[in-house]
């Protein structure tokens, strides 16, 4: 596939090295602009980092990480002061310093997900590599649609999900390229009814199109269902895994702590599994198999479940996730637990980044 006039301003506007947003609606090739920046400037002396907000969008890319572990920001749990503190002399964090100190040019994609905390966060982080410049004077390259997801707010960590945009700091982006031609779909009337939806304005023969689409599934059990929240997610897959065929499997979790943050946690305390049931992963296990990965579980052993992504089959293990507290300065809760979620249901926001069968 070839460049667009669009797409090929933004490649050049990065190559020039200018701190560059590329926007614009799903299917206008922001991924496709991005790999085409990687691959040239992989041809020069410029050492180049690859992030984004979600494990599931790094898979886009060859050795590409969160923004959040390339960081060292992790759950977010510190305050900007803090996290640069801790990136400039902990050692453990010696190498997130390096790669901070090493990168020219850094890639964000599904920038939208990235809230103002993060964002200034990151600016105070990257300053370790030079402390006068806006983000240590790395060039940024961000990539996302803000008319799709926003940032998940995580108010004990005193982040309100705002856009990285209403950040003072969003200043130092000094091009914002609107990719607006669809290259993913040809269909005009699909086209425009996505565009006004997106926009939270369709006409009423916009929505006359989309009730037009109605049709009975042939295989409506295959389809995954998305809900908005994470209660309606539990509800309905509890009821679809008591339906489904097989030996049922529950597997407890053990908690220490707080119940009121333990009852908070997306990591259930009573995993159900039956063999062929769809679950996401909810933890990353490799560069590979990430958060939010979706597979089937192929057999359920005396260790715990193994889970079949793609053509692998894995083995499972237990992790400990936990929950912080800055004003206490410890985990007030901690959950033991294999990190997997049952997925006949999955939520909106788990869902950005995938490619779903149905």
């Amino acid at each position: 596939m070839s460049l667009n006039e669009e797409q090929n301003l933004a490649v050049q506007r990065a190559l020039e090295g200018h701190n560059i947003l590329i926007h614009g609606p799903a299917g206008t090739g922001k991924s496709y602009v991005i790999k085409q920046i990687i691959d040239t400037i992989k041809k020069t002396p410029k050492k180049l980092s690859v992030t984004a907000t979600t494990g599931i969008a790094c898979i886009a890319y060859p050795d590409a990480m969160t923004i959040h572990k390339w960081s060292g920001y992790g759950d977010g749990r510190n305050n900007k002061k803090e996290i640069a503190e801790l990136v400039q002399h902990n050692r453990h964090y010696m190498e997130c310093k390096q790669r901070i100190i090493e990168t020219d040019i850094l890639i964000i994609d599904e920038c939208s997900m990235m809230s103002r905390k993060l964002f200034e966060c990151l600016d105070s982080i990257c300053r370790i590599k030079n402390s006068n410049l806006p983000f240590g004077g790395i060039q940024l390259i961000l990539a996302g649609d803000f008319r799709q997801l926003p940032p998940v707010s995580n108010p004990i960590f005193s982040d309100n999900g705002e856009f990285c945009f209403l950040s003072p700091l969003f200043e130092v982006i000094t091009h914002r390229l609107e990719l607006r031609q669809v290259v993913r779909q040809s269909e005009l009337q699909l086209i425009d009814a996505i565009a006004q939806c997106s926009m939270g304005n369709p006409t009423s023969d916009c929505v006359k199109f989309i009730q037009s689409l109605a049709r009975q599934l042939q295989s409506p059990d295959a389809a995954t269902k998305l809900f908005s929240t994470n209660e309606q997610v539990d509800e309905y897959n509890r009821t679809k895994i008591m339906e489904f065929p097989g030996q049922l499997y529950e597997f407890l979790s053990a908690d220490t702590g707080e119940r009121n943050f333990l009852s908070q946690m997306i990591i259930p305390k009573h995993l159900w599994l039956k063999i062929g049931a769809p679950v996401i992963l909810m933890r990353n296990l490799s560069d590979k198999l990430v958060n939010g990965l979706k597979g089937v579980v192929s057999a359920i052993t005396e260790e715990g479940p193994i889970v079949k992504f793609g053509e692998k089959s894995v083995p499972v293990p237990r992790m400990k996730c936990s929950v912080f507290s800055p004003s206490k300065n410890h985990d007030v809760a901690v959950r033991e637990q294999y990190p997997l979620k049952l997925a006949f249901a999955i939520s909106i926001h788990k869902s950005q980044g995938m490619t779903l069968e149905r």
